[in-house]
Order: structure tokens, then C-alpha cells, then sequence
């Protein structure tokens, strides 16, 4: 009887196991779809059930955790069911605002739960949190009244070693799992048998394979796959290339001293709304703008993400890396490559070596997206934040962050109180999402966007953007102190509905402007599109910088291939657009094969650049 009774919870506990990793699975695919029952399930039934299973599978390795830890396979399959429905909205609302799913490297911004609890909204957070809660209550009143007092108050020594095991055992699986995308890893090659990557474009790969199978692909991995023909010969000969082009290209060069204040400023979701089609308004929000651009260097940048991704737009223009040469796992280089920065090049490495003070300003909380790290990493001086600056004032008592006309009147504290020339470098806050809940009244009536609320007050943050420009402008003509701007916006927003997307071509979808001003120089060309990877060429084009063998091999790449991203490709004096490094030129593909193989070295070779004096 014993024996029967024993088999009898056993049967209990995997069924339980199975259907409540099924249904977890079932509801983060419902809400990763958007609440799309039918697309839901026919991903389990019928377009990719072989998936369906293996994804269900890993969620079962979780329930074994989690019913060995609480002694209840009610409790585990419950706890199971709670997580996934959290993780599916949180992707969902992820999908919403920034057209992307969640990746696991964003996990570590879990202790950032406040601002992005802020970030989407008073309304979407309270529901949020009150769901949450609910849930925990729930949990709570299940765990005592039911799963407590059904149990005896001692528990049978064999119970005790089968969970242990079964904690143990789970827990080294899960670890594997971990490993996904490490050579050999057996689950990987489960769904190879099943899944096609789509490693250039993660939301596809998501939306194709499922958000269990695209969460997997995009655990921890080596940041390159090692080129061909790797090798330190391979790396010396590359040095021997480019240093011989930097030496042509720096006779040219005057190569003086520098004494011209060089200000980044890449301004929180700046962009021009009627570039979309579709985009009506009543007025138009860059005036002021408009006017700037008629008689200075401006241009077009390809942003790397839609709707988000400041710090991946920030990471490529510091640091002259592309996205497009890394691993389809790296998203969030801040987060993922932190401490491998140190030995990255940076523009404020190189010009602190050219004695700039470096400084960096971003007007928000300082561990966001690990900034406090990040920029110490990249050789900055100092790094100013919501925390520590002088000037923190808002455009409205509503509004949620400091202005930009806060934050560049920090700037030029920061320029007055040096004694060397300085770099900073600022990334606002004013212009973040979310929109409609930052003004009382707004004076602009937006039509096409599909979210009229938010688009509304968007435009009215452009115009506090653009009056605000108007007027750090101003203050650099009259400044006393020559001055080299390069200002640019990160990304659109991501409120913009269903039409816009459809109306509008993939390209148009990720194209912010850029301008470079002089208080000393005239500057006055038009610039097609190109990579933020190369706007730090400019400094050294204007200033008559000289060059390294590395800004030699960017110039290089950027004259061969002024858009490289991981969609698309463009070759120079060309506007067709290119979806892969087979369809490219020879020599654009040589330039990108050399450019690649320095970034491993780099990244995640054996350094024997740093050893060549590449960067320098």
C-alpha cells in the first residue's frame, strides 16, 4: 500500500510538472504575442510544436527546482506559472515601448526597479505592482492554509534526499543550460535540429522561434566568434597597413597644439517626426533646428535600436566599435562588456592623451546601464550625475527628468572651472519615455502616430529640446573659448503605432540627425547616412588632429562603408541598401574583415594590438 501510495505522488508530481511547464510556456508566448491567442497556439500545436516542447522541457527543469526547494509540487508548478505570466509582461511591455524582446542580460537592471517602474508610466506601474502583489498574497494564503496543513511535521528522511537530489540535479542542469551557447552544448543542438537564428535581428529571431528559444540564443557568450585567419601575424600586418596610411595622412596634418573645447552632447530620442510618413502636426516642433543646420555639418546616423538602446548608440560612438562584428548575444555592451572596457580605445582615452580633462555628464541616476563603471573604464576624469550636479532643474513641476537646458549650463560650469581644454560628453534625460504624464497642457495636436496622447507631449519636449538648443547655441558663439560640437539624437521613440511601422521603410525607422557647430570654424556640407561608430572621425577631420593606425582603419571603413549595423549595409555613393557582407564589394569586405579582427583582438583575443600601439 505504502508502495502504491508512493508511486501515486510520484505520478502526482510529473504531472503536475508537465502541464504547469506547458501552461507557463503557453502564457509567455500568449503575452509575448500580444495577447494573440490564436498565433499562441498554433506555436504549440502546430507551426513549431517540436520548439514548443523543448522550451517546455527547460521551464520542467525549473519546477524541479523549485518543488524540491518548497517540498510541494503544487507550490513549484504555481510559483512556475506566476514567474512566467511576470516574465511575458514584462517582454510585452518591453515589445511596446521599445519594439524589442527582453534579453538576459537585463536582469541586472532589476535593481533599477524604481526608474523603470517610472519610466513606463504611473498607471502601467501600479497595475503592474498591484498584479505583483495579488500574486504574492496568493502565494502566501495557498503556501499556509493548503500546502502547510496538509503536510505532517516531520518530513520522511527519504523525502529529504530526494529533494536534495532533486535540487541538486536541477541546478547542474540549469547550469548547462546556462552554457547554451558554448561550443558543444547538447540543448543547442536540440534546437538546431528545429529553429532557424536569426541572429541579425533579435525581434524576428524571437518572434520566430519563440521566447524560450530566443531567450536561450542569447545567453552568455564569447563577445566574437573568432574570425579566419586570426592570428598575431595576422594583427601585425594589419598594424603594418594602417599605420603606413596614418603616416600619408598625417604629413597633411599640422599636428598642433589643441586648445578647442570638444562637447558630445547625444540628446535623449532627438528626431525629426516628419521624416516618418504619415507624421502630421499642427506646428513643428525644431524651429530652432532647422535653422542651425542651414549653415553647419549635418547628416543622418543609422541608430542600432528602435524606441531604446541609448547606451548601445553611446557605446559605438565612444568607442568606434560597431554592433554588427559582435556576437548576436552581446545587446547591451554596457552591461555585458563592463569590465573588458578598460582595454577598449575610447575617445576620451585618446584625448586625454592629447591633455583634455574628460568628463562625462548624464543627468539621471549614475549606476544606470553600470555608467559609473563604464565611463571610469573608458579613461573619463569625472562623471557628473543627478547625484552631483549644480544645475538640476526641470522644464515643469510635472515633468519627471532635468532639463536639457540643466544640463548643458553644467557643461559649461564644467568649461569654465578648467584650466586644460575639456571633452565631455552628455547624454540627456529630458526627452525619455514615457510622454503624456510629464505635462499638464501641451500645445501640440499630433496626428498618424497611433498614440496621439503620447506623441503630443513628445513634440512638446522637442520643442523644450529645440528652444533649449537654440540657446546653448547662442552661448557658444559668445563663449570665449574655441568650441567643436558634435550633438546627435540616439533613437526614435517608440510609442509610434502600427502604421507608421508599415508605412515607413526599416531605415527611416532607426535615422536620427546629427550636426557638428564651431564657434570657430565654418562648417557647411551635407552628410548621407552614416554609423555613430564614426562621428569622433569629424574631430580629427576639423581639429587637424593627427591620426593612429586605428582612426586610419575607421576613416577606411567609413569611406568604404558609411552605414555597417547588423540589418543592413550601405557602400559609399550608393543608395541601395545591402542585407549581408556577402553582397559587398571586395574592398569593402577586406577593410571589414581587417576591422573585425582587430575588435576580436580586442575584445576577445590575445591583445597583440595593445602590444603594436594601435591606438595610439
Amino acid at each position: 500500500m505504502k508502495k502504491i501510495n508512493n508511486y501515486k505522488k510520484i505520478f502526482i508530481w510529473l504531472v503536475i510538472g508537465i502541464v504547469s511547464s506547458l501552461l507557463s510556456h503557453f502564457i509567455i508566448d500568449f503575452l509575448f504575442y500580444n495577447y494573440n491567442f490564436e498565433v499562441a497556439r498554433r506555436v504549440m500545436l502546430e507551426t513549431r510544436t517540436e520548439v514548443f516542447l523543448l522550451g517546455a522541457g527547460i521551464l520542467f527543469v525549473f519546477y524541479i527546482l523549485l518543488s524540491s526547494l518548497f517540498g510541494s509540487s503544487f507550490l513549484g508548478g504555481t510559483i512556475l506559472i506566476t514567474l512566467a505570466g511576470i516574465i511575458g509582461t514584462i517582454t510585452r511591455y518591453k515589445n511596446l515601448l521599445r519594439a524589442e524582446p527582453l534579453f538576459p542580460n537585463e536582469f541586472y537592471m532589476i535593481r533599477e526597479l524604481p526608474s523603470l517602474m517610472a519610466m513606463i508610466g504611473i498607471k502601467k506601474a501600479f497595475f503592474l505592482i498591484l498584479i505583483f502583489v495579488t500574486l504574492l498574497i496568493f502565494l502566501f494564503v495557498f503556501y499556509k492554509y493548503i500546502v502547510k496543513q496538509s503536510k505532517n511535521s516531520s518530513i520522511p528522511k527519504k523525502e529529504i534526499i530526494l529533494r536534495i537530489l532533486g535540487g541538486i540535479g536541477s541546478l547542474y542542469l540549469i547550469f548547462y543550460i546556462g552554457r547554451f551557447n558554448y561550443p558543444d552544448n547538447k540543448v543547442k543542438a536540440m534546437y538546431n535540429n528545429h529553429v532557424h537564428w536569426v541572429d541579425y535581428n533579435q525581434s524576428k529571431n524571437y518572434s520566430d522561434n519563440g521566447f524560450v528559444a530566443g531567450f536561450l540564443s542569447n545567453l552568455k557568450a564569447p563577445p566574437m566568434n573568432m574570425p579566419e585567419n586570426y592570428s598575431k601575424s595576422a594583427i601585425e600586418d594589419i598594424y603594418e597597413k594602417y599605420f603606413e596610411i596614418s603616416q600619408q595622412t598625417n604629413k597633411s596634418k599640422s599636428g598642433s597644439d589643441l586648445d578647442t573645447n570638444i562637447l558630445f552632447v547625444m540628446n535623449e530620442s532627438f528626431s525629426d517626426p516628419f521624416n516618418l510618413v504619415g507624421i502630421d502636426s499642427d506646428k513643428d516642433p525644431l524651429i530652432n533646428y532647422r535653422e542651425i543646420i542651414k549653415n553647419t555639418l549635418t547628416g543622418n546616423i543609422l541608430a542600432p535600436n528602435f524606441g531604446g538602446g541609448t547606451a548601445t548608440n553611446e557605446f559605438e560612438v565612444l568607442t568606434g566599435f560597431l554592433m554588427e562584428p559582435f556576437a548576436s548575444q552581446i545587446t547591451s555592451p554596457y552591461i555585458q562588456l563592463t569590465t573588458q572596457m578598460i582595454n577598449f580605445p575610447s575617445v576620451a582615452k585618446r584625448l586625454k592623451s592629447l591633455n583634455y580633462k574628460t568628463t562625462a555628464v548624464h543627468p539621471y541616476i549614475s549606476t544606470f546601464y553600470r555608467r559609473n563603471d563604464v565611463y571610469k573604464n573608458l579613461g573619463f576624469d569625472e562623471f557628473l550625475h543627478q547625484d552631483n550636479m549644480k544645475y538640476t532643474d526641470k522644464v515643469s513641476e510635472t515633468h519627471r527628468y532635468i532639463s536639457d537646458q540643466s544640463a548643458y549650463r553644467e557643461i559649461f560650469d564644467v568649461i569654465e572651472n578648467s584650466t586644460n581644454p575639456d571633452f565631455i560628453h552628455l547624454v540627456t534625460m529630458q526627452n525619455h519615455t514615457s510622454y503624456q504624464e510629464k505635462y499638464d497642457e501641451v500645445d501640440f495636436e499630433v496626428e498618424g502616430s497611433g498614440n496621439p496622447e503620447e506623441a503630443n507631449a513628445y513634440f512638446q519636449d522637442l520643442e523644450n529640446s529645440d528652444r533649449a538648443l537654440k540657446s546653448f547655441i547662442k552661448q557658444i558663439d559668445n563663449f570665449k573659448e574655441p568650441i567643436l560640437l558634435i550633438f546627435w539624437g540616439d533613437h526614435l521613440p517608440g510609442f509610434y503605432g502600427g502604421d507608421v511601422l508599415k508605412n515607413n521603410e526599416e531605415k527611416t525607422l532607426y535615422e536620427t540627425p546629427f550636426f557638428v557647430y564651431s564657434n570657430e570654424t565654418d562648417l557647411d556640407s551635407e552628410i548621407n547616412l552614416i554609423s555613430p561608430a564614426y562621428l569622433s572621425n569629424y574631430i580629427t577631420d576639423i581639429l587637424d588632429i593627427k591620426i593612429t593606425p586605428y582612426e586610419a582603419l575607421l576613416k577606411e571603413l567609413q569611406g568604404q562603408l558609411p552605414v555597417v549595423d547588423k540589418r543592413m549595409y550601405l557602400e559609399k555613393d550608393s543608395t541601395t541598401l545591402l542585407y549581408s557582407r556577402d553582397e559587398l564589394n571586395a574592398e569593402a569586405t577586406q577593410i571589414l574583415k581587417d576591422y573585425s579582427l582587430l575588435m576580436y583582438d580586442i575584445t576577445t583575443g590575445n591583445q597583440y594590438s595593445q602590444d603594436l600601439n594601435f591606438f595610439n
